[in-house]
């Protein structure tokens, strides 16, 4: 096996070793850079005052076209209504991002914002793709502004765009799992290491499952003797999914964890790797949902559907 990231033997799985003597898996630690958070609050007028992270729209690239770092992140703002539009922001070198005024959405009547798109959703750029009005795609969980009806009646759809500012949409996605109601959406993935060309796009979605041992586990008043997992579907296309054969992807019935809130996953040198919220919840009687508490923890997979934890007692990215 070679541990060269541009190797396509499957490093990190360690049934690909011949041997091992002397020999164990454990987890780096990743360091928290210290001017964090470098994509910061709106101020309180503006549209992402409460929320300007990528939640649910975990969507950040290096693109080696235009040398930028680009985001495409989730925000809302201090209203009482619960609505949610997707900001970009760009960055020469990772840390020091800024939000350009596109003009293009407006806001408390006024269009000099960063707002690309209403909803929000996963975002990739597809250097495969023949069409350039579709070199990038998405998917957006679809909203309206306040006074409207409920943004997760409204579907889920395809969304393209030749630049990443100015998008179209596509066909509506519908899993019947779902009853017509989408769930949050936070990958979207394009896997060449896939043979068969009906799977080559991927989008993992989340589901509530029942707790196999709801009294060793704690869980949300909303929720009860349930906790979130992760699903998968695929499809040829990013309008015509279908679920995988084998579901859930992850779920905190299969680990320590009593949630799996959101994931990052991507092929990666012959196998697949994930970054998963280990989710916990704090007894106490604080709202529907109480202490919730989470850090970031690893998964590796061979194929993309079965996924095996790495030291599932280490984070990677602590609290």
């Amino acid at each position: 096996m070679s541990a060269n990231p541009a190797s396509h033997d499957g490093f990190l799985l360690m049934d690909r070793l011949e041997s091992r003597h002397n020999v164990v898996r454990a987890v780096c630690q990743a360091e928290k850079h210290p001017l964090n958070p470098v994509l910061p609050l709106g101020d309180i007028q503006e549209w992402d005052s409460t929320h300007c992270a990528p939640w649910s729209s975990q969507s950040v690239i290096y693109d080696e076209d235009d040398k930028l770092f680009k985001a495409w992140y989730a925000g809302s703002d201090m209203g009482g209504a619960s609505w949610w539009a997707t900001g970009y922001a760009i960055s020469e070198d990772g840390v020091n991002w800024h939000k350009p005024n596109l003009g293009m959405f407006e806001y408390k009547g006024s269009k000099d914002n960063n707002i690309v798109i209403e909803g929000r959703g996963p975002i990739i750029k597809d250097d495969a793709e023949p069409d350039p009005n579709k070199r990038y795609k998405g998917i957006k969980r679809l909203h309206s502004y306040v006074g409207e009806p409920a943004y997760s009646e409204h579907g889920a759809r395809a969304i393209f765009s030749p630049d990443g500012i100015n998008w179209t949409t596509g066909e509506r996605i519908l899993l019947p799992r779902w009853g017509g109601r989408p769930p949050d959406v936070g990958v979207l993935v394009r896997d060449d290491q896939d043979p068969d060309p009906s799977r080559r796009f991927k989008f993992v979605y989340q589901w509530m499952v029942d707790l196999d041992e709801p009294h060793l586990k704690q869980f949300s008043k909303r929720n009860p003797s349930q906790g979130r997992a992760k699903f998968l579907a695929y499809g040829p296309d990013i309008e015509n999914f279908r679920e995988a054969d084998e579901n859930p992807l992850i779920s905190p019935n299969d680990g320590l964890e009593e949630e799996d809130h959101h994931v990052m996953m991507g092929p990666y040198g012959g196998a697949w790797i994930m970054a998963y919220e280990y989710g916990w919840y704090v007894p106490s009687d604080y709202g529907l949902y109480g202490m919730y508490g989470g850090d970031i923890r690893l998964a590796v997979s061979a194929d993309g559907a079965n996924f095996e934890r790495v030291n599932p007692h280490q984070p990677t990215i602590p609290r």
